[in-house]
């Protein structure tokens, strides 16, 4: 087995022959020659959403991997963020357009509502380049266009002194070269054409993360993490008895994470009215609650009257 993978190795590093070659200098170990730079495309951005436990699915998977879409195009809208932010779904991921002209602000938004739902294991704003396969007359081009991006990335996460790693993912095995031989071309063209000088491959203060699919190249930097478990609506509906404590909420929280839609009842001593109930702690617990579970309805029962039935006092209620 192993003298097979040498010689798959081998075929690969021949394919590759197109890009720049390594060679060794006093100040940078690995680096490039003759590499092409795109200095003017403008990549797009994208969130990429990663999914965990959904991946242990069989026959079903794609039922919830279309609910986990619905799930975050919901809980976009409801963000405020409007329909050009789309939600779709490839191998492995998915992913969400992010608009040319959306701001900072808008950006931070949509974060915040990609952690509140349940079925992300974790997710990354990312420069998305596009490549037509590394092959042919467009190596170069596809080359160019990688190269450039990455060093514009590199650029804007730059800290003095910090050290930095390059992790190569392929979801596309069709490509000329293997991971390892790509992570190293990349930390060449880092420390070639950026201030970054100091590589460490075990703990690294930055990790570049290139993630090659069919048709494009996803570069990210930074991991958030999700609440993870199953998406809400793929286990049915509960109610939760709501007492306005600590743990009735987080049981709520932890059945929504097991795919339930959860609705809520609270016993109040006396029937508040409409303003009281708004700003009541209840209220809050139940509209946190319900970002995680994308909308439940709250049901508030005063129990004055069973102590009054149980006392054999009038009511307006016939018990």
């Amino acid at each position: 087995m192993r003298r097979k993978n040498k010689r798959q190795d081998r075929g690969r590093t021949d394919r590759f022959s197109s890009f720049p070659t390594l060679h060794r200098t006093k100040n940078h170990p690995i680096v490039f020659t003759n590499m092409n730079f795109d200095k003017e495309t403008k990549e797009k951005r994208v969130l990429v959403v990663h999914y965990a436990e959904i991946g242990l699915k069989g026959e079903n998977r794609a039922e919830f991997l279309q609910r986990l879409r619905a799930n975050l195009q919901v809980r976009l809208r409801t963000g405020g963020l409007g329909p050009e932010w789309t939600v779709k779904v490839i191998p492995g991921m998915l992913l969400v357009d992010v608009p040319e002209e959306a701001t900072e602000e808008a950006i931070q938004r949509a974060f915040r509502c990609v952690e509140q739902v349940f079925g992300v294991a974790w997710y990354a704003l990312a420069r998305r380049v596009e490549h037509q396969g590394f092959a042919g007359e467009q190596a170069e081009a596809d080359e160019a266009r990688l190269n450039g991006a990455l060093v514009r990335l590199a650029e804007e996460v730059y800290r003095p002194n910090d050290t930095f790693a390059v992790r190569v993912r392929r979801g596309n095995k069709n490509l000329p070269f293997t991971s390892m031989q790509m992570e190293r071309r990349l930390g060449g063209v880092i420390l070639k054409h950026s201030r970054w000088e100091k590589v460490d491959l075990t703990q690294p203060d930055v990790t570049f993360w290139v993630d090659f699919r069919e048709r494009e190249i996803l570069l990210y930097t930074e991991r958030r993490r999700g609440p993870g478990g199953l998406p809400v609506g793929s286990a049915g509906r509960v109610l939760l008895l709501l007492s306005g404590g600590i743990d009735s909420p987080v049981a709520g929280w932890l059945m929504g994470r097991r795919g339930c839609y959860v609705d809520m009842l609270h016993f109040s001593v006396t029937e508040p009215s409409e303003e009281e109930l708004k700003r009541s702690k209840v209220a809050e617990l139940a509209r946190r609650l319900a970002a995680y579970t994308l909308g439940a309805r709250l049901f508030i029962v005063p129990y004055t009257f069973f102590d009054m039935a149980l006392l054999r006092k009038p009511t307006a209620y016939q018990l």
